[in-house]
């Protein structure tokens, strides 16, 4: 009977010794794999690329931001700035190299937009980001907001909110822009 143990225990010894000889040649493995940069497309298994359910939108733009983006397009039109709608802030910011959790920071900001930034030709450099908003925005659109905020604080870039429901005119929009550092 000892010796049936012996045997059993020699067996199983034997099992786990096999089984991490094969997880460390299938990890080498593995590491080879990874490090000669080849990449397996999957995207097309799990959609017909030939015939894509993609629509155009009718208008990308509400009205609220294209009545701003108008007024501020008139406005500039004759300047060195120009202004565009819905920039990715991924476009915008750039993260220092040795930036710690950059992959969260770059995360945060990757499916975000800047209602409307002008640029400075040429160039295209952003001097201001413009946000189309009313006073009755949701609370979580206005946490969202205050990450930008503080974003465009820590990036040094100014910002100004408009608010399309407040009656606007040259003068104002224009004084408004000025103190937001624009030379008009």
């Amino acid at each position: 009977m000892a010796q049936l143990i012996g045997v059993v225990i020699l067996i199983v010894i034997g099992k786990v010794i096999l089984d991490l000889v094969k997880d460390q040649l299938g990890s080498k493995n593995n590491t080879k794999a990874k490090k000669s940069g080849e990449v397996i497309d999957l995207s097309e298994a799990w959609i017909n690329p030939s015939a894509l359910p993609y629509q155009l939108k009718e208008r990308p733009w509400s009205n609220r931001e294209l009545a701003v983006y108008d007024m501020i397009y008139d406005l500039l039109k004759t300047t060195s700035y120009s202004v565009s709608v819905k920039m990715p802030m991924a476009e915008v910011f750039t993260l220092p190299m040795q930036t710690e959790n950059s992959r969260e920071y770059l995360n945060r900001i990757k499916e975000r937009t800047f209602d409307l930034i002008i640029m400075e030709r040429p160039g295209l450099k952003p001097v201001l980001v413009v946000n189309v908003e009313s006073q009755n925005d949701q609370r979580k659109k206005q946490i969202s907001d205050q990450f930008r905020d503080n974003a465009l604080a820590g990036a040094g870039l100014a910002s100004i909110t408009i608010d399309p429901n407040a009656n606007w005119n040259d003068d104002i929009l224009i004084q408004k822009l000025r103190s937001a550092g624009l030379k008009l």
